[in-house]
């Protein structure tokens, strides 16, 4: 268990360092939304984020009911189109959604 927990902090630290590499570019660190470590995500712009440790990026996405533009961590997967695009509902919607039910 104590080699388990050695890897994923040598991989978290690892992360950290990465992210504060990458931030030496006038770009902010921040704690990732998916997996929530502290110090793993880079910031880019308003609508970026890309986390070092668990390889997950955040962007902004349309609510497909309301066209509210939000990150996807926020958002809620609802469906795909016939092309193939996800489809993703905001908090609100879908809790409208689902109270329909």
């Amino acid at each position: 268990m104590k080699n388990i927990e050695a890897k994923y902090l040598e991989r978290l630290r690892s992360a950290q360092v990465d992210a504060k590499k990458e931030a030496e570019d006038d770009l902010s660190i921040v704690n990732c939304p998916f997996c929530g470590e502290k110090g793993t995500a880079v910031k880019r712009g308003e609508n970026r984020i890309d986390c070092y440790f668990c390889d997950e990026t955040d962007y902004e996405v349309e609510c497909c009911r309301c066209g509210l533009m939000d990150m996807i961590s926020e958002m809620v997967y609802f469906d795909e189109t016939e092309n193939g695009d996800s489809l993703y509902l905001c908090q609100h919607c879908n809790d409208m959604f689902e109270s329909d039910d």
